[in-house]
């Protein structure tokens, strides 16, 4: 009975293995449209770090930013939450999350990378949604940092 199942099972696994994957089927990506940089300090508030920094990006222009992040020292993993404001006023809102690294850079010791996510806003960027790689280095706790980042911003305006 084992050995009438093995045949049919393995010629199974011969031309799922040999298939293409299942996400080389999947609609390719929209190409990025949300660019930008910017750079800033952090100081440390109790169990979490406030973040206080200027911007540009290609939806926002010129921006100002608050926010903060909280580090997790055993895997120097980070999380945090931030608040874009527009020349116009108009807010957008990004989750942060990423981890930390040795950069070998004297001037800026510590490297990111995270996955900044666009949950909305105010304004005209209430319905913003969105997602970006963030690459950028730090001096240390209290400190100075920057950024850059590239990904897609959708504005689901009705």
């Amino acid at each position: 009975m084992m050995r009438s199942i093995v045949a049919p099972l393995a010629a199974l696994v011969a031309v799922l293995a040999l298939s293409p994957h299942p996400s080389s089927f999947a609609a390719p990506a929209d190409p990025p449209n949300w660019r930008g940089d910017g750079a800033g300090t952090t100081t440390p508030l109790g169990g979490v770090h406030v973040d206080d920094f200027t911007g540009k990006s290609t939806h926002l222009g010129r921006f100002t930013g608050q926010g903060f992040h909280i580090l997790n020292p055993v895997d120097f993993t980070f999380a945090g939450l931030e608040t874009w404001t527009a020349p116009d006023g108009a807010k957008l809102y990004v989750e942060l999350a990423g981890q930390v690294f040795l950069s070998g850079d004297p001037a800026y010791p510590f490297g990111i990378i995270a996955s900044a996510t666009a949950v909305g806003g105010t304004g005209r960027l209430v319905d913003a949604a969105g997602e970006a790689v963030m690459t950028g280095a730090f001096t240390g706790i209290p400190g100075e940092f920057y950024f850059n980042f590239e990904g897609t911003l959708k504005m689901n305006r009705k």
